[in-house]
């Protein structure tokens, strides 16, 4: 339908004046006149240019002229109407009465006793009665372009204004104006509650609930738009449980549609549907609204809600990303199909299509280690991991949405731990330590001045104490460590290149411990007997234990080379990191160079306990977590509890605990 410019105006005025009282009346000093303005609506959520011509009593005014009135010659109901967002909408003056200009009002003159009505379809830009109305052109350009009436607060205001057959007694406007406010609200489509939007947990005979539209209140005019709803539920798969895209599928027959109904929920009812929900299968649904002349409730969609998807009582594998390699394998958490019996399809691919993907089928267990006979996997490369669950039907029909994973064989980088690099080591035989998640490495030492190398073997572990040919003292080394096979052959990147210096040949050399993780209170120390460059006498050497704020905590003075800290001395804390250093004199005067400080941590809690507290434990946990930055944000945090059980906890148990669980912090 073509819409004039002339009909336009009069179809922005409907959705206004259905906000407005059934029946508003003020009086008029007309000699007892009275200026009458009434409404009705129809019960309908949007209107059509056709149904504004077809209905005029949507609003009216009717000027009462009393018996015993005066007759009137010139009356005019000035009109406003006003939008808080587009301020002035249309203002104009309509003529009612007008004896001097025929043809220019609807009346001649307006006798005592008679009465006239004007309604809305009056008013339009082309009457030859309207004059000075102009809708706000920047307000019908928002309409055309959105195609319904903006939102918001509108005011109508008229004001009846003229005179009687003497042209100097005019009416008092005073009393004569009449306005209200109205709120205009467009009404959306329902919005859908439950089942949630993919959800994989629905029961087999689920409520369906949805919001009700909001719509303009009416309840003044003791008039209501009633909404009625159709729901429709589609299946997502054919026959053989292949899966029907969302927009082929509402296209289908639907397997079970319920019409005309006032209320926003309704449950399930297999007898009413064309075929039972089945487990693990996927279905959507959809509801349209109408109002109570059958028309859709909104322009948008044809009041129809979004399409929301669903499952039957099923709750798909996850794909635990906790890899182990050589050889790969995962593993995964079960599916639940409402008591079905699964199975599982693994695929393994290195693209996301799975095109020539490597397939195993019917798997009973949630865990998979992937074949020798596989093709190899390499480095460098992403792989995509598929977890398809299926029935124990024959053949099977899939169940949901596949689980989906990538992973990657790790390029192993290094991160070097200790010595510190340029620190001065207090022994010669250094132990070496590092962080990295290949499992093998290889330690390399240099002297890059004689041209000196040392390579390690393969080495399991993430800790390794130097065993080769004696070091130089005083001697500057430099090391580095590669990610390597069983066989020692790299398999990634070196890691950076540090520096150590040893001790020099007037140094006090320490033995043990030296960076050790200890099972006691109470070390035995030991060091390298020292050797005066010059002079006779005797050497003693003088131990200086302190905690790692650098607070002094024993000291002894010996001839031996060994000391056992006292069983009355001081007690040391469990799980507490100390450190010492020992320095030589010779008959009473300090000789060469005192020792570099080495570290050790005592016990981590009470032997012989069968459960330590969990403040002991704490501590523990900070005595290890300091050797891992990944978990420094850890630091100040306090341990509150284990799943899984709580202490003791060696320090070989914790870091077993490390390696196999991620530490998370509770909300």
């Amino acid at each position: 339908m073509k819409l004039t410019r002339k009909l336009f105006a009069v179809a922005l005025l409907l959705p206004i004046v259905l906000g407005t009282p059934a029946t508003l009346q003020a009086r008029v000093m007309m000699i007892g006149s009275v200026s009458k303005f009434s409404m009705d609506v129809m019960p309908t959520a949007n209107f059509t240019v056709d149904e504004w011509f077809s209905n005029p009593g949507l609003w009216t005014i009717t000027i009462v002229n009393s018996p015993d009135g005066k007759t009137v010659n010139w009356a005019a109901i000035d009109i406003e109407i006003s939008s808080g967002l587009y301020g002035i909408i249309l203002s104009g003056r309509l003529t009612v009465v007008h004896k001097t200009r025929p043809g220019k009002a609807f009346l001649e003159e307006m006798s005592p006793g008679t009465s006239y009505t004007i309604n809305n379809t009056m008013i339009t830009e082309g009457s030859t009665q309207m004059s000075g109305g102009k809708w706000s052109e920047s307000f019908k350009d928002e309409v055309l372009r959105i195609g319904y009436l903006p939102e918001g607060t509108y005011t109508m205001s008229f004001t009846l204004v003229g005179f009687y057959e003497n042209q100097d007694e005019r009416f008092d406007d005073d009393v004569a104006r009449i306005e209200e406010n109205i709120e205009i609200k467009n009404p959306a489509p329902p919005e859908l509650i439950f089942p949630d939007d993919n959800s994989l947990y629905v029961v087999s005979v689920p409520r369906f609930t949805w919001l009700r539209p909001l719509v303009s209140d009416f309840s003044s005019l003791n008039r209501t738009i009633q909404i009625f709803y159709d729901i429709t539920v589609w299946k997502m798969f054919g026959v053989d449980g292949t899966i029907i895209p969302e927009e082929n599928a509402i296209t289908m027959i639907p397997i079970w549609n319920v019409e005309g109904l006032p209320r926003e929920s309704i449950d399930f009812d297999p007898n009413t549907a064309n075929e039972e929900l089945v487990s693990g299968m996927k279905y959507c649904w959809q509801v349209q609204a109408f109002d109570g002349t059958g028309r859709p409730i909104s322009i948008l969609n044809d009041g129809k809600s979004d399409v929301w998807q669903f499952a039957v009582q099923f709750s798909p594998p996850v794909i635990l990303e906790t890899y182990t390699f050589n050889p790969f394998s995962f593993s995964w958490t079960a599916a639940r199909a409402g008591g079905s019996n699964i199975l599982y399809d693994i695929r393994v691919a290195n693209n996301p299509e799975f095109d020539r993907a490597y397939i195993e089928k019917g798997f009973v267990m949630t865990s998979y280690i992937y074949p020798d006979d596989a093709p190899p996997l390499q480095m460098n490369v992403t792989y995509y991991i598929e977890v398809q669950t299926t029935n124990d039907f024959s053949p099977p029909i899939p169940l949901g949405e596949p689980a989906l994973a990538t992973f990657q064989i790790p390029t192993a980088e290094v991160t070097l731990s200790s010595p510190e690099d340029g620190s001065a080591v207090s022994t010669k035989t250094p132990t070496f330590s590092w962080q990295s998640n290949a499992t093998y490495h290889v330690v390399m030492i240099y002297d890059r001045e004689s041209e000196w190398a040392y390579r390690s073997d393969a080495i399991s572990d993430k800790v390794w104490t130097y065993d080769g040919e004696e070091l130089n003292p005083g001697v500057t080394y430099t090391w580095n460590i590669f990610p390597a096979d069983r066989n020692g052959d790299s398999v990634g990147e070196s890691s950076d290149t540090w520096s150590f210096t040893l001790p020099s040949q007037d140094q006090v050399i320490l033995l043990s411990p030296i960076d050790e993780d200890l099972d006691t209170i109470y070390p035995a120390f030991s060091w390298d007997a020292f050797s005066p460059p010059s002079g006779q006498g005797t050497v003693s050497y003088t131990i200086i234990i302190e905690d790692e704020n650098g607070n002094v905590v024993h000291t002894a003075t010996v001839t031996a080379t060994r000391y056992d800290y006292p069983q009355d001395a001081t007690q040391l804390n469990y799980a507490a990191t100390y450190l010492w250093s020992v320095s030589a004199e010779l008959n009473g005067v300090a000789t060469g160079s005192p020792s570099e400080r080495a570290s050790f941590v005592t016990q981590l809690s009470e032997a012989g306990r069968e459960m330590a507290t969990m403040e002991e434990i704490d501590g523990i946990v900070k005595v290890i977590l300091k050797r891992y930055p990944q978990y420094s944000s850890f630091q100040d945090k306090v341990l509150i509890s284990i799943e899984g059980g709580s202490g003791p906890l060696s320090t070989t148990d914790f870091l077993e605990l490390l390696e196999t669980y991620d530490i998370v912090e509770s909300v």
